[in-house]
């Protein structure tokens, strides 16, 4: 995280343009996971406490759920002729943000790895529906076994 709050150059690591949609997702998301599993106290002040220290760190960490929102817009293409609301990316990411924050107030950062696959799950299931969402889940949690 460069900026407090904003997981942009997270998400992008590892998030090759050639691979799916879906896989795209599932490597920014595991990357976060695990670099705020590793770094319990970088996640805390990046998510948790970005709130406390003022309006301009409370602009970036909004400006960077809008960045993931925009990653996740890709997906769009997936829905088929699906009606989705305009700020579904945004409900999204606010969604994972809004996990993650909880999980590390309760000072559970080394267990976020272990919520992957629902946090895909609730990522994936508007643009490409519950049952391809569940597929995605439960291989993560598959590949999250081995």
């Amino acid at each position: 995280v460069t900026r407090a709050g904003d997981p942009g150059p997270l998400l992008r690591a590892g998030c090759d343009e050639e691979r799916q949609w879906q896989e795209r997702v599932e490597r920014g998301l595991t990357t976060i996971v695990e670099r705020f599993a590793a770094n319990a106290e970088l996640a805390r002040t990046a998510v948790v406490e970005v709130s406390a220290v003022g309006a301009e760190a409370r602009q970036r960490h909004w400006d960077a759920l809008v960045r993931f929102g925009e990653y996740l817009d890709e997906g769009r293409a997936l829905a088929g002729k699906g009606e989705l609301p305009g700020n579904i990316s945004l409900m999204s990411a606010g969604a994972v943000s809004g996990v993650i924050f909880e999980e590390l107030l309760a000072g559970r950062a080394e267990q976020l790895p272990s919520l992957l696959p629902d946090l895909l799950f609730a990522v994936l299931v508007p643009y490409v529906g519950p049952r391809a969402a569940a597929g995605e889940m439960r291989r993560a949690a598959e590949a999250a076994a081995y």
